[in-house]
């Protein structure tokens, strides 16, 4: 899987800003492990049938087998479509959208009950562990911890340094939206008006 992360943002009528939202992708572990397994499968059959052919050839002192020799290359071709089609297979698309008035919309969990205000922090986690150098990258994923200490799974199976992108740039969303700049007009009572911002 190629690992995507964008900031999106939601705005209202007039334009003005109202939510910071973050798209990210995660693995489909098990589509890519039946790539894996059927691409091996194929190479491997590949390689059965080209021994074959030259091994008839070399015993019965005939000519090379062309239709073995079609086979096997034609079986190596689709072992490298199905190794193609699981490095870049697309990832499960996953979002979630930090609005001014403090709401949390996710593509997981719809309506948060927890508010912006109450997130005290995001991380990136480690989910499992490699075995062998085989395995799966995808060990990592994302948490988000409340004032209150309650941690708050929200993604899984992607890459340690993605883990650390997402985590980064969720971070950014939330103080974004936490500190985005409201502007009021303050009347004082000598007519002057003051514009602040916080």
């Amino acid at each position: 899987m190629i690992f995507e992360c964008h900031e999106f943002r939601e705005t209202d009528s007039n334009g003005e800003m109202t939510g910071i939202g973050i798209t990210w992708t995660e693995a489909r572990t098990l589509r890519e492990k039946a790539c894996d397994l059927i691409g091996r499968s194929l190479f491997a059959f590949a390689l059965f049938v080209g021994a074959a052919a030259c091994f008839t050839a070399v015993v019965g002192a005939q000519q090379i087998s062309f239709p073995l020799i079609i086979a096997a290359f034609s079986l190596l071709g689709m072992a490298w479509i199905v190794a193609h089609t699981e490095v870049h297979m697309p990832g499960k698309k996953k979002w979630i959208v930090f609005w001014r008035d403090g709401q949390i919309n996710s593509s997981d969990e719809g309506t948060w009950r927890t508010k912006v205000e109450e997130l005290k922090s995001v991380e990136a986690e480690q989910l499992k562990q490699k075995k062998k150098d085989e395995d799966q990258p995808y060990t990592h994923g994302v948490r988000m911890i409340n004032r209150r200490g309650r941690v708050i799974h929200l993604a899984k199976d992607v890459e340690p340094d993605d883990a650390i992108t997402l985590a980064v740039m969720l971070s950014e969303a939330i103080e974004a939206v936490k500190y985005v700049d409201h502007r009021v007009v303050a009347k004082y009572a000598n007519g002057h008006e003051q514009e602040f911002v916080w």
